[in-house]
């Protein structure tokens, strides 16, 4: 209640013959209201305090709070760490009942958590902590890093799969261990989870854990290779050096990686992309040709590098040995020398239009020649009797510098020429002719 006064009379007090009346007064003042509280607010990441405001604040009343550590009173302010509070106002000797209980919630703090994983084809059992454990960004409890003995962790939202069924990063509730199974595809996962004080189940914060996998390291190797232009195989893997995830590149049905054709690729050279051999048509142009390749992680299909490859065609000539034979009166020993040669897998041809040229190597034998217009080889009249061995050069047209060269072997053959003659004689007998041979020649 309120204060109040009262005087009371008629008391005599005598001493040594003197009296006098009293009058006493009496002044009664009103107990302090029970403080009531109100805006409880509780510490957060950013505050380290909680507070709350005494909502009946009297400025006459002296405020006593309970326990006293750490708190700060400013007017009808209470700032104060985590904990359970009461109240009490005085004003002289007299007090009121303490508030009821005033509870300030330590702060929860879920941060924000960035993992990253180098190679989601081996994937990592224990890739980060999302919890106090984490040494960059670790979860507080009232500014002290959080053990899972003192929270409970749940999984808000799972990462979503790159593809329907593929594997995902994921939060172990029981330790906050983030694992990255073996073969989870490359990309960022996001993992929303909770934490809540196991003392204070309301008492809860969020964060976001996001999962950066990394792609496979695929690592094809640059090569050069010949073929002919007969065609032939340039490679019989062209992946055989490289390596997926630091191990050999394998293809086919249970191999780690795929190749194909990046790019266009000429006319008559081709990959197989179930072995990886790379092959050269006959009749391919002779050249130097580049040629680019993909190299894929099998199992993580986005994962994949180019390389490019120097593919050489080089000419082939191939002149046959071939035998003639010509008298020596003279006449032709081949129409075309280089008739059952070929350039390049084809038959070799003369002239303008052709493929090929043809000309004599070394010192032919007098007599013996080679026309390179036509390929014709002919033997003048008069050459002697024997066996020549001749060589001729062939070479592509298009690439002087590749050619070729071989032997013939010519045998030129005595030249017999019987005269037919015509005579008589008498049926009683005589010479017909005195030398039949009169008027032949060798």
């Amino acid at each position: 209640g309120a204060n109040y006064t009262t005087a009371q009379t008629g008391t005599t007090i005598t001493n040594n013959g003197c009296t006098a009346n009293q009058v006493l007064n009496l002044t009664v003042t009103a107990k302090p209201a029970t403080p009531t509280i109100s805006n409880v607010t509780h510490a957060t990441c950013v505050t380290v305090n909680g507070s709350f405001t005494i909502s009946n604040y009297n400025a006459t009343y002296t405020y006593i709070i309970n326990p006293s550590a750490g708190v700060n009173v400013s007017g009808s302010i209470v700032t104060a760490p985590e904990g359970t509070y009461t109240v009490i106002s005085s004003t002289g000797l007299c007090s009121s009942l303490p508030s009821n209980d005033v509870v300030l919630s330590p702060a929860i703090c879920a941060n924000a958590d960035e993992i990253a994983v180098g190679n989601g084809t081996k994937g990592m059992t224990n890739a980060g902590n999302v919890l106090g454990a984490n040494p960059t960004n670790a979860d507080l409890l009232n500014g002290t890093a959080v053990l899972i003995g003192n929270v409970n962790l749940t999984v808000t939202t799972a990462a979503t799969p790159k593809t329907v069924g593929a594997p995902v990063p994921s939060i172990d509730v029981a330790t906050g261990i983030v694992s990255v199974p073996t073969n989870t595809p490359a990309g960022t996962y996001s993992i929303v989870y909770q934490i809540c004080e196991k003392l204070n189940p309301s008492n809860c914060s969020s964060a976001t854990a996001t999962v950066a996998v990394g792609a496979a390291a695929v690592n094809p190797v640059t090569e050069t290779g010949t073929a002919p232009s007969t065609g032939g195989t340039v490679f019989g893997n062209i992946a055989s050096n490289d390596t997926v995830n630091g191990v050999p590149a394998t293809l086919g049905t249970t191999g780690n990686a795929t190749v194909s054709e990046s790019g266009t690729w000429p006319t008559g050279i081709a990959l197989d992309s179930s072995t990886g051999a790379v092959t050269v048509s006959a009749g391919t142009a002779v050249g130097v040709y580049n040629v680019a390749y993909e190299l894929c992680d099998k199992l993580t299909p986005q994962s994949c590098a180019t390389v490019s490859d120097a593919i050489t065609v080089t000419a082939t000539v191939n002149p046959v040995t071939e035998t003639g034979i010509a008298p020596s009166a003279g006449g032709t020993v081949f129409t075309n020398i280089v008739s059952n040669d070929k350039v390049n897998g084809v038959p070799a041809t003369l002239g303008t239009t052709g493929n090929a040229a043809v000309s004599e190597s070394g010192t032919w034998p007098t007599g013996i020649t080679l026309d390179p217009l036509t390929g014709t080889v002919t033997v003048a009249a008069g050459t002697a009797v024997g066996t020549y061995n001749v060589t001729y050069e062939l070479c592509d047209k298009l690439t002087p510098q590749s050619c070729a060269t071989v032997s013939n072997a010519i045998a030129v053959t005595a030249a017999v020429n019987p005269v037919t003659e015509t005579a008589s004689a008498p049926s009683t007998g005589g010479t017909v002719f005195v030398n039949i041979t009169s008027n032949d020649t060798t």
